[in-house]
């Protein structure tokens, strides 16, 4: 293989891999907002927020990353492309820059597995939250409440701020804003009152 053909193909995958993956940093930082929003029991939606259901997620459960996943593909190819052209640069051989480049790209690819395993992790960590957590807490509608019908409420717990699906105990509306105390679950729906309903006092 001709050296400048080799310098080319060095230069052209450490490129796409550096403006790939600088593509891919930027357009995700689209979706990031400040704080954490666990939805707990409910569809998957838009945005920085995580979703889980009670079981979805158990401790000590293992985290993998996928030997091809893109990150770490996009990662091998920069580290190819960077290792192969300061040999080829520094030793003006094509076999021997070669012996250079795939070591280069292989660790860059073992590196980036190790870093998303670790965010991983740390994310189902967080994510083990659960909607029993709910019980006893005071929460904000953050969806009206319909007669007989299903809404959101959202409460903190550990810094985050979690919305579970809920229903009224009585058979009335509860108003989007109004502050509600979680009674019980059931079939994995808070079960709620108004947080100075004469319920709570003569429990």
């Amino acid at each position: 293989m001709h050296f400048a053909t080799l310098e080319g193909i060095y230069i052209i995958t450490m490129s796409i891999g550096i403006i790939v993956s600088m593509l891919g940093v930027l357009l995700g930082g689209l979706h990031f907002h400040a704080g954490h929003s666990v939805h707990i029991g409910t569809s998957a939606q838009a945005g920085h927020s995580l979703h889980t259901s009670h079981a979805s997620l158990q401790e000590g459960a293992v985290v993998t990353v996928p030997i091809l996943n893109v990150q770490a593909i996009f990662a091998f190819m920069i580290g190819f492309g960077s290792a192969g052209l300061v040999s080829y640069l520094t030793f003006k051989a094509s076999l021997l820059s070669l012996i250079f480049a795939v070591p280069g790209g292989l660790l860059c690819w073992y590196m980036i597995r190790l870093i998303l395993k670790a965010m991983l992790k740390n994310q189902s960590d967080f994510m083990t939250t659960t909607i029993e957590d709910a019980i006893g807490r005071t929460a904000i509608v953050v969806s009206k409440i319909f007669p007989n019908s299903v809404g959101e409420v959202m409460y903190t717990s550990d810094g985050a701020s979690n919305i579970i699906r809920a229903k009224f105990e009585e058979s009335e509306s509860v108003d989007k804003g109004a502050k509600v105390v979680v009674l019980k679950v059931e079939n994995n729906i808070a079960i709620v009152v108004l947080e100075n309903s004469l319920y709570l006092k003569n429990i």
